[in-house]
């Protein structure tokens, strides 16, 4: 299990050692129970397009040596252009999003993102919300709570009593 924010900017590397890249973003595909990561979205250096790997079993993270590596035999692709598709939704779309209840009441921000990468396919779980207030909290929520990603917002399924009752504090 990682946090979005803890990989975003390793490198990348084959495991012959030569390097393809430093992590921008993650994409997911939000249609499913478990949003399934879709990929790593990969920027290769100045002026080259950005290009999309899929996590599998020939990705590994180490996290002390802040890299990602992976086989001659991963899968690329293209990276998406437009972060807001909710099959290939890039998760710097929901970053800083404004995250609403049930019952309209404004929650927080999404803060970040908990990606389980131990086996393949790496799925999302939870999102962290940073709730503000006298002392700002952070909140871990399971992703099936949330009934819909639009463009200014994300609303939740839960009211915020229930909300209340529930939450996970970070």
């Amino acid at each position: 299990m990682v946090l979005k924010s803890e990989i975003q900017g390793f490198d990348v590397e084959y495991n012959t050692g030569s390097k393809v890249g430093v992590v921008k973003d993650i994409v997911v595909d939000t249609t499913e129970e478990r949003w399934r990561v879709v990929g790593i979205v990969v920027s290769p250096g100045i002026a080259k397009k950005e290009i999309l790997i899929k996590p599998n079993e020939d990705v590994t993270i180490d996290l002390d040596e802040e890299t990602i590596t992976i086989s001659d035999e991963a899968e690329h692709d293209m990276a998406p252009e437009d972060s807001s598709s909710l099959k290939k939704l890039k998760l710097e779309y929901i970053h800083k999003k404004k995250v609403y209840s049930k019952d309209e009441e404004k929650i927080g921000k999404i803060y970040d993102v908990v990606v389980m990468t131990r086996m393949a396919p790496w799925n999302v779980w939870k999102v962290i919300i940073r709730v503000p207030g006298f002392i700002a909290m952070r909140v871990r929520l399971d992703i099936r709570d949330i009934e819909s990603i639009d463009e200014d917002r994300i609303t939740l399924k839960l009211t915020k009593g229930e909300l209340e009752e529930i939450t996970e504090v970070e």
